[in-house]
């Protein structure tokens, strides 16, 4: 005689190890993939975001001012031994690095509060693209809208 109930069990432990693996290859930071941009006084900002692995995330900043296009940074988001660190890198400086907390699905914020400027970085996703911001937790803030890049 068969036994249904073994087998509906079966069934069951096999389609919840299969979605747990699912979940385990999402980070809170896959919203942000992909090339994104935003007007500048003087030119268009992008940020293109490529996921290297569930623990890495690389990425690079440049302006495009008409024909001409210059980089701006490289920064990379990778997952250490319990905090996600953000490390900003110019060329021919030493990395910033910033610590993400507070972050969830679609946001985060990184702090390093001994950077004089920017000491937090924010980044928050919306219907429409990217909230961003750098600040020193003081007056000086500067505001990023990133919508899809064309």
């Amino acid at each position: 005689m068969i036994n249904y109930n073994k087998i509906l069990l079966s069934i069951f432990m096999i389609g919840l190890a299969c979605s747990c693996s699912v979940k385990h290859d999402k980070t809170p930071f896959d919203s942000f993939i992909g090339v994104w941009q935003t007007s500048m006084e003087d030119g268009i900002y992008h940020e293109k975001w490529t996921k290297v692995s569930t623990t890495e995330f690389l990425g690079n900043s440049y302006l495009v001012q008409g024909r001409d296009t210059s980089m701006y940074e490289e920064f990379k988001l990778v997952k250490g031994n319990s905090d996600w660190l953000l490390h900003i890198l110019f060329e021919d400086e030493a990395p910033v690095i910033f610590r993400a907390k507070d972050f969830s699905e679609g946001n985060f914020k990184a702090v390093n509060p001994k950077n004089d400027f920017p000491q937090i970085i924010n980044y928050q996703k919306t219907t429409t693209g990217i909230m961003a911001y750098i600040t020193n937790g003081k007056l000086d803030t500067l505001f990023f809208n990133f919508t899809p890049s064309k």
